[in-house]
């Protein structure tokens, strides 16, 4: 029984491993448009958001190791 469940999670991940090649090039598109695309036309709203989705991969690691240090001091 063990045995068949091994594969069977092991052939799941196989398989999400042959798609992280397509999602990674997905990636690089969204990641190039996202870092080339001018905020001087845009609203403030705009501004700040383009900001919060440009930074995301270091803002939400950031608050959460800002967060964690902030438990253990306290």
């Amino acid at each position: 029984m063990f045995g068949l469940l091994a594969s069977l999670i092991i052939t799941l991940m196989g398989a999400a491993l042959l798609r992280v090649s397509k999602l990674q090039d997905k990636w690089r598109v969204k990641i190039r448009t996202a870092l080339e695309t001018s905020d001087a036309k845009l609203p403030v709203q705009g501004r700040v958001k383009r900001l919060c989705q440009k930074y995301a991969m270091f803002i939400l690691p950031f608050v959460t190791v800002l967060r964690e240090g902030i438990e253990a001091v306290l």
